[in-house]
């Protein structure tokens, strides 16, 4: 099952076109993307999550959907600290 995130519309027609299974709006907030994600999955996360976004949250999220033990993949240069997350 993939999964895509994005806040753009671009990026969410872009994960429909190549196929997501699952499509979630980063724009309804960290919470409802935690929601999603679990339902999506079980109730148990994403295996491999990959971060392409340098927002502030969006780590924090990214970690926030993986599965415990998972794999979190962070590509985006945040530019500040991006502290902890307590959404899952």
């Amino acid at each position: 099952m993939v999964v895509g995130v994005d806040a753009r519309d671009e990026g969410l027609a872009l994960s429909k076109k190549v196929g997501a299974d699952v499509v979630v709006d980063a724009r309804l907030g960290d919470e409802k993307v935690v929601e999603a994600v679990k339902k999506a999955t079980g109730d148990v996360g994403a295996d491999v999550t990959v971060n392409v976004s340098d927002a502030q949250t969006a780590a924090a999220t990214a970690c926030a959907v993986t599965k415990m033990h998972g794999l979190m993949i962070q590509i985006a240069q945040v530019r500040e600290d991006i502290g902890c997350c307590s959404l899952w």
